[in-house]
């Protein structure tokens, strides 16, 4: 996989550049980014934050899932950009609940165009936290619920 620069003219982390070789090793990307920013950033905010109905870390959840899904799909599949994170879901997170394999698309349209540049989630995705046996279901005006 070929890197792309960045808007700071970068190639991007963890990807190759064009003589093969990666500008980041894996497992540095995997230790560090994956294992201690990302899942370190997404326990800190689980328990440290109190759960409460507004101001819970929803949200910053959610998009710092969707970020390290799009990470890990560039990492692992040949998809382009904007199909990263749905082939993630689809090879990976499905095999942690197959209802992750379907809702790939829309967490990626989640990302794109929704959460990380309005702060708000689509019609018919509920994002709250604070009860996980709701995750991953309907809520009674059918939005999937993500929390």
């Amino acid at each position: 996989m070929i890197a792309s620069a960045g808007a700071s003219g970068t190639p991007q982390i963890g990807l190759t550049q064009a003589n093969g070789r990666p500008t980041i090793p894996v497992s540095s990307v995997l230790t560090n980014l994956v294992e201690g920013y990302l899942l370190g950033d997404l326990e800190s905010m689980a328990t440290e934050v109190q759960s409460k109905e507004m101001g819970a870390c929803g949200y910053p959840m959610v998009m710092a899932v969707l970020s390290g899904s799009e990470l890990l799909g560039a990492m692992t599949s040949d998809a382009a950009q904007a199909d990263r994170i749905e082939a993630y879901w689809k090879t990976y997170m499905a095999k942690v609940d197959p209802l992750y394999g379907y809702l790939g698309k829309i967490a990626s349209q989640l990302a794109r165009n929704g959460i990380a540049h309005t702060y708000l989630s689509h019609l018919g995705v509920l994002v709250v936290r604070g009860h996980s046996r709701r995750h991953l279901t309907l809520s009674e005006s059918e939005e999937v619920i993500l929390d």
